[in-house]
């Protein structure tokens, strides 16, 4: 992959997104900073790609330079406000580093794509780790009543009952993500710990 990528910006080196391609292939090869090289090049030829933004966020998250990775996901947010990626990303990000500026970005990924089960998950997640168990409730209830429920869900949910004090639902909510996966770890430490 990479000679061909290699080949295709040799052929056409104004193509930024050839470049931008090179830049995510090296850093799935674990070189980073050759990774940043390449992308850096594609927005010399193109300052409105998305993906270089986007990729960049991912990089340097990854090399724990976080305030460029933070200014990459806006750069790519500004470009396109719609991506539920880049936002859910930031959000991510943000938690990590106990910024409640990770809220806003969750609350935006679940507005973008309300039929799916990760912005949810995550911004509950999100609360669980803050003790607002009642928040993290209300976005996992909702995946529920949508049918979009699994063993994650479930475990979260337990964990939700537990900060609330509900015991018995607790362990309810444990006993139906163990029903899924009754290897899965998490539920089984939670279950046993109630």
């Amino acid at each position: 992959a990479k000679k061909h990528i290699e080949i295709a910006i040799e052929k056409a080196p104004n193509q930024a997104v050839f470049h931008s391609n090179y830049g995510s292939l090296l850093h799935s090869m674990g070189a980073n900073q050759l990774a940043v090289n390449a992308i850096k090049k594609s927005l010399k030829i193109d300052k409105k790609l998305f993906q270089s933004y986007y990729s960049l966020g991912i990089i340097y998250t990854d090399m724990q330079e976080y305030d460029k990775a933070i200014e990459n996901y806006y750069k790519a947010i500004e470009i396109d406000k719609n991506s539920s990626a880049a936002h859910n990303n930031l959000a991510n990000l943000f938690s990590s580093l106990n910024n409640s500026e990770a809220e806003y970005h969750y609350k935006k990924t679940v507005d973008l794509v309300p039929d799916e089960i990760y912005p949810r998950l995550n911004i509950s997640n999100y609360y669980i780790k803050n003790s607002k168990f009642a928040d993290a409730k209300y976005h996992l209830d909702e995946l529920v009543d949508m049918g979009l429920t699994s063993k994650e869900v479930f475990n979260s949910l337990g964990v939700a009952h537990k900060g609330l004090d509900d015991i018995d639902m607790a362990g309810q909510m444990f006993k139906k993500a163990l029903a899924l996966d009754e290897h899965f770890y998490l539920a089984k430490k939670n279950l046993d710990s109630l």
